[in-house]
């Protein structure tokens, strides 16, 4: 029995070692500018991602409002002729797209997301922030029939900025957290939302754990001053999908001024 488990042990830490060090190529050849030459995710069929470019989140009650209406004409133009998202199932927006949670606003989340999304015949993936018993929760919210129907909490929070146990506004981590979903007739996706891209032991439990058809990842790059850390940071779930031959599905919003 020892033999094995060291056996075990000694092929996990080699996996381990690999993962890192391909993710770390990637990283090394996205600096380089060579980004281009590294494929791109493996596609789902019939689920897309829908990149935004709002920036940093609503500080205001008017922005909330505004984001509400810039969310909608997102989804027009996804939705429309020669969208994205014409002929998709489902759509998946980035972290943190919006404020699903709050009682005054309610009116907005039906009438400028679940009814446009049920009169598109679309289910989506959006991700909002919500409050928990110990503190805040980016979470994952699973849209259809014109109706949130689950959460996926994030695992891993970013350590200092969300992660703070000192802090009013601490978001805790817990790695038990499940992050399955079934969508679009019994479909199983799994979420990884943004900070967890860097982390490849997150992949792999949920690779341990199985039973999904596909993972979605949802990133905030708002902050960036450029492409090169938002371009890391997709390699390095690149790089791990592909280790796994996983079919991915990433939405994410930049800041403005990458638009073009």
């Amino acid at each position: 029995i020892s033999g094995i488990g060291a056996a075990t042990v000694h092929a996990m830490r080699d996996w381990v070692l690999q993962t890192h060090l391909l993710a770390a190529l990637l990283a090394v050849l996205a600096v380089a500018g060579v980004a281009h030459d590294i494929p791109a995710y493996k596609a789902v069929n019939g689920v897309v991602g829908v990149d935004t470019y709002f920036g940093r989140p609503p500080a205001t009650d008017d922005e909330q409002v505004e984001r509400f209406s810039a969310v909608k004409r997102v989804l027009q133009k996804t939705v429309g002729e020669g969208g994205v998202g014409e002929h998709a199932s489902v759509l998946v927006l980035p972290e943190n797209t919006m404020n699903l949670d709050d009682p005054a606003l309610d009116f907005l989340v039906d009438s400028e997301v679940l009814r446009p999304l049920k009169r598109a015949g679309k289910s989506a993936v959006i991700g909002k922030l919500a409050q928990g018993q110990t503190g805040y929760l980016n979470q994952a919210a699973v849209i259809e029939d014109g109706e949130i129907r689950a959460t996926v909490d994030q695992r891993q929070p970013a350590l200092l900025s969300m992660w703070r146990p000192w802090a009013a506004e601490h978001f805790p981590l817990d790695w038990s957290r499940n992050t399955g979903f079934e969508i679009a007739r019994g479909r199983v996706g799994r979420v990884l939302v943004c900070y967890e891209e860097y982390i490849p032991a997150l992949f792999m439990l949920d690779e341990l754990h199985g039973g999904h058809d596909f993972t979605v990842i949802m990133s905030s790059n708002w902050s960036a001053t450029g492409a090169r850390l938002p371009e890391v940071q997709r390699l390095h779930s690149l790089g791990m999908a592909k280790m796994f031959n996983r079919p991915v599905v990433r939405a994410v919003n930049y800041p403005l001024h990458m638009k073009n």
